[in-house]
């Protein structure tokens, strides 16, 4: 029965400091076929391929989901933004604003204007001024 080559690797913490541990006992060694060290190689590396391959699909769904989601954004706010709210408010329907007037606004020269308001019900109050 042949048996795989055989290496003592030091062991290394998970800290910070990645100082390798001597133990006061060897560790103990298992030995394996050949044949199964390569069964075992085969696999990691099976393993691995298929992590990879999910990995790059992810990446790929996040990529895409971004850009959908972004699309979803802009679609909103294109209809439910400010200006597109203004623009459809109901106080102008029915109404086109005219294009520039040629007369300038408020009160036109030549016109009478429609003077004081009588108030009959207000008492009369005569003051004399001299000059």
């Amino acid at each position: 029965m042949k048996y795989a080559s055989q290496k003592q690797l030091p062991l290394y913490t998970q800290g910070n400091s990645g100082q390798v541990i001597d133990f006061p006992e060897p560790p103990r060694q298992i030995l394996i076929s050949e044949q199964e060290f390569l069964q075992l190689k085969w696999e990691v590396n099976y393993w691995k391929s298929l992590h990879k391959r999910a990995k790059e699909r992810e990446e790929k769904l996040k990529k895409e989901l971004q850009e959908k989601e972004g699309k979803i954004r802009d679609l909103t706010k294109r209809l439910f933004g400010k200006s597109n709210e203004k623009s459809n408010s109901g106080k102008n329907e029915g109404r086109s604003k005219p294009s520039k007037s040629l007369r300038p606004r408020g009160q036109q020269p030549g016109e009478k204007g429609h003077g004081r308001t009588p108030k009959p019900d207000l008492p009369v109050k005569d003051e004399y001024i001299r000059t």
